[in-house]
């Protein structure tokens, strides 16, 4: 049976279930092919991991888990593996580490997979405790900002366009509840971005929650989601469709903008959170508009980021993996 090594570091700025979850469904998706996974990172790492359906993982730990800081405990992981023909990395750091220690090419990296999600895994339960948790009660439309990996989503960006829907609602003595904007603790710019709205006197609204590293149990609390280019390209949108949450997105990513030229996502302008923020206002007046653009990313999300597409674009590139010629 045709051997594949899966390679994988998290390294704590760019750590990420979903990218786990990814490779899981590409390893659960393949059974024609023998698996090896090797994993830079922690016992918590590894418990996710498992969680997610990847069983077999051998673990190998280093510092900040970055591979390249334990090559030689990488070089024993993978002699103990034995040879693989095809070596699919699925982050940068397991790229450069791969390329040290196996001495050739590494044949297959992360974007080679075409993007899918298990939809099995949304837990619309969650809405009520997490939102019970922010404080905030089912009259306040929570915006919610993406990324597949946490820190890569500008924090700035997210605050300027939810706080001018905020001040829109604000003047308008007829609305009932103004939107409050969820982000993760790593969110680019977030010291920064806290002090710009203590000085401009925001007072509340900004929900920090780590559990964004797990959009199938956060987004279900969601009403909106913002996606920044830089999460356009993974499974942060699909995670966003999948729990029936309707998309504003920048122009740029490979994914959403897929969504926007086929209508299922609200398309904005690169940097520019005033053009972002008028579309969250509109979709917060219009409950309508909003029912009608989780339903059309559903469907495109069936058509095209299916499971088999994921299946299908692995068979195509471990195939000409093996096979060059």
């Amino acid at each position: 049976m045709k051997r594949i090594l899966h390679l994988l570091d998290l390294p704590d700025d760019t750590a990420s279930p979903s990218l786990v979850m990814l490779m899981a469904t590409a390893v659960r998706s393949m059974p024609g092919f023998e698996h090896d996974v090797i994993l830079v990172g922690n016992a918590s790492h590894q418990q996710t991991a498992r969680q997610l359906g990847l069983a077999n993982v051998q673990r190998v730990s280093a510092p900040y888990h970055r591979a390249v800081l334990a090559l030689p405990a990488l070089w024993r992981a993978v002699r103990r593996v034995g040879p693989s023909a095809v070596i699919h990395t699925w982050s940068p750091g397991a790229t450069l580490a791969a390329r040290l220690v196996c001495r050739r090419r590494i044949t297959l990296n992360e974007p080679a997979v075409w993007p899918s999600v298990d939809t099995e895994l949304v837990d619309g339960s969650t809405r009520q405790t997490l939102r019970a948790r922010w404080g905030v009660s089912e009259l306040t439309p929570v915006v919610a900002l993406l990324d597949a990996r946490a820190p890569r989503s500008p924090a700035m960006w997210g605050a300027l366009a939810v706080g001018l829907a905020r001040e829109c609602l604000l003047a308008d003595t007829t609305e009932q509840a103004v939107p409050a904007l969820v982000l993760h603790p790593r969110a680019e710019g977030l010291s920064k971005t806290l002090a710009m709205l203590r000085d401009v006197g925001w007072r509340g609204g900004v929900i920090q929650d780590a559990t964004l590293d797990r959009p199938w149990a956060l987004l279900p609390a969601a009403d909106l989601a913002l996606a920044h280019r830089y999460a356009g390209s993974g499974t942060a949108a699909l995670w966003a469709v999948a729990c029936g949450v309707p998309l504003i997105a920048e122009r740029g990513g490979t994914v959403t903008d897929r969504f926007s030229e086929q209508g299922g996502a609200r398309p904005v302008s690169p940097d520019s959170p005033r053009e972002a923020g008028y579309q969250v206002l509109d979709l917060i007046r219009d409950a309508p508009a909003r029912k009608t653009l989780a339903q059309r990313a559903h469907e495109i999300a069936n058509q095209q980021f299916s499971v088999d597409a994921t299946t299908e674009s692995l068979h195509r590139a471990y195939a000409l993996a093996y096979d060059p010629s």
